[in-house]
């Protein structure tokens, strides 16, 4: 990784945890009328970065 992809992130993470919620969110209204899409939204992108630690945590464990 280059040093300048640690720098773009402050501008990225924040705008794509707005953002991608509110799509999700207006598209699940705008099709199933559920008020609470941008919630399951984000309840899913951490269940997600969660299993994304535990397997890359035991996954390197006994890497040579």
């Amino acid at each position: 990784s280059d040093w300048k992809d640690r720098r773009l992130w402050v501008t990225v993470l924040p705008i794509m945890g707005i953002t991608f919620p509110a799509a999700v969110q207006a598209v699940l209204w705008w099709r199933y009328r559920i008020a609470f899409g941008a919630t399951l939204c984000v309840l899913g992108l951490l269940f997600g970065e969660w299993v994304n630690r535990y397997f890359n945590f035991w996954g390197w464990t006994y890497f040579p």
